[in-house]
C-alpha cells in the first residue's frame, strides 16, 4: 500500500479521484435533469422530482457497481461505466413516464 508523504500528494490523489467521480455523476444525472427541465406539465414540481430521482439513481448505480465488483467480473471499471450510462438513461425514461400528468 502506498504511503502518503506530504499534503501535496494527498491533494494530487484527491484531484485524480474527484475528476472521474464528477464525470460519472454528470453521466448519471444529466439525462434526468434534462428531462425534468424540458417537461411542460408534470404532476409535481421539478425540485421534488429531482430530490427523489437523483439519490435513487445514485443508489441503484452504486449498488450494481459494488455487486459487479463483488462477483469478481474481469473488468469492473467498464461494467461501472456501462451501469452508470444505463441507469442514467433508464432513470430519465422512468422520470418522464411517472411524472407526467
Amino acid at each position: 500500500m502506498m504511503e502518503i508523504k506530504t499534503t501535496s500528494d494527498f491533494f494530487i490523489m484527491m484531484f485524480f479521484v474527484a475528476i472521474p467521480a464528477i464525470v460519472f455523476l454528470f453521466i448519471l444525472w444529466a439525462p434526468t435533469c434534462f428531462v425534468v427541465t424540458r417537461q411542460k406539465s408534470a404532476k409535481y414540481p421539478a425540485k421534488c422530482i429531482l430530490i427523489y430521482a437523483l439519490p435513487l439513481e445514485l443508489a441503484v448505480a452504486a449498488t450494481l457497481a459494488f455487486l459487479v465488483n463483488w462477483a469478481g467480473l474481469l473488468n469492473p471499471a467498464a461494467y461501472a461505466f456501462t451501469i452508470t450510462v444505463i441507469t442514467g438513461v433508464l432513470g430519465a425514461i422512468l422520470t418522464n413516464h411517472f411524472s407526467k400528468v
